[in-house]
């Protein structure tokens, strides 16, 4: 109660003296490392965090959390950096010698959001990209790994190999390669948390993992995410702010947990109405329950945006479109091509709406490379 109403030092005193009579409360470890990060008390705050994963380091909430504080008060060159993001740099490397490729990635990302330098860990991210039928992505991060000085004879004889490779690719047959990564037709999405709501395993959590689902969705070009992660009262809260912002939806997050189980809850709605576009509950049980949850909720994300992107060049009737094998794009895809301006989302957010008259062509991808595609 003290925590909640922003009486931090009485929290503070509180759970102090209740660790004293026991130092494995991991909720009051817990909720202590929210309150000294609040106080602005780093040391503090991270001891805390730590305190939790000596006593059980499968605790995913706390380590989010950690992984939050050290990303938002350190520089990249912190070494607390490079320990946290070598732990998840070792759980990739688990699941693709397992050939779970896809949770790979998602934990090389994780890693690499912590400790942007890291020369392995990128380098083994790049491999899986290039595994992935994602060579441009692959050349873009060794050229990345060349810039920040980690680069080997090997790596570099790599470089002149793809960037030959690459030579008629399609970004580079428009003179497009390396002008943009991000999709220009990407949903704008806000994120946010309910203050305070039921009560949770770990007090606080909602907020935590609505921040790592942030920054799990910003890899996804299907959408452009707010910096900011706002913690609201109301309902009627976040959609103002999302009004305000003139984004195309908002998803309030919000998280159910024992210590054996996790519900997590996810409402997508349009920023222009508010109405609700879908309410996505994701169970999960035993262990990476948080990380599988958040990749169950991406994936439903996903499902309720349609493809869409602009139409950056042509020449007669071929035509070049901001979408490539990112965004899930393959040979024989079929688009409307309509006037810019005249696409909106539907009132109820659950489609793109336009007038027939609108519809100027139709385009089906011929060459797909991983940003763009060409067709006629």
């Amino acid at each position: 109660l003290s925590y909640m109403e922003g009486s931090l030092e009485d929290a503070r005193h509180f759970l102090n003296t209740s660790l004293k009579n026991n130092r494995k409360d991991t909720e009051a470890w817990f909720l202590l490392g929210l309150a000294e990060q609040a106080a602005m008390h780093r040391p503090e705050a991270e001891y805390a965090f730590r305190s939790i994963l000596d006593l059980d380091p499968g605790d995913e909430i706390a380590r989010i959390a950690l992984e939050n504080y050290i990303m938002d008060t350190t520089p990249f060159e912190d070494t607390a950096r490079a320990d946290l993001a070598d732990w998840h740099f070792s759980r990739a490397l688990d699941f693709e010698r397992s050939f779970l490729n896809q949770k790979a990635v998602t934990e090389y990302r994780r890693g690499l959001a912590i400790n942007p330098y890291a020369g392995k860990g990128r380098k083994r991210y790049a491999d899986l990209l290039l595994s992935a039928g994602l060579s441009n992505s692959y050349l873009a991060e060794l050229r990345f790994l060349d810039s920040i000085g980690k680069m080997d004879s090997v790596l570099k004889d790599a470089i002149e190999v793809y960037d030959s490779f690459l030579a008629g690719s399609v970004g580079r047959d428009w003179a497009m390669f390396g002008e943009s990564q991000e999709n220009s037709g990407a949903y704008s999405l806000g994120m946010f948390s309910l203050a305070h709501g039921a009560y949770l395993y770990h007090p606080g959590s909602d907020a935590v993992f609505a921040r790592y689902l942030r920054d799990m969705l910003v890899f996804e070009p299907m959408v452009k995410l707010s910096r900011q992660v706002p913690a609201v009262s109301r309902l009627s809260d976040a959609y103002q702010l999302a009004r305000d912002a003139g984004l195309d939806y908002y998803a309030i997050v919000s998280l159910a947990e024992t210590d054996r189980t996790v519900l997590a809850s996810l409402e997508l709605r349009s920023a222009k109405t508010a109405a609700l576009v879908k309410r996505i509950e994701v169970p999960r049980a035993g262990n990476d329950r948080i990380a599988l949850a958040a990749f169950q909720l991406i994936a439903e994300i996903k499902n309720q945006l349609e493809p869409k992107g602009s139409l950056v060049s042509r020449k007669g009737n071929l035509g070049l479109v901001s979408l490539g094998k990112a965004a899930g794009i393959k040979k024989g895809d079929s688009f409307f091509v309509i006037k810019k301006g005249a696409v909106s989302i539907s009132p109820d957010g659950k489609a793109l709406s336009w007038k027939d008259d609108d519809i100027v062509a139709a385009i089906t991808a011929d060459r797909v490379d991983d940003d763009f595609f060409e067709g006629r």
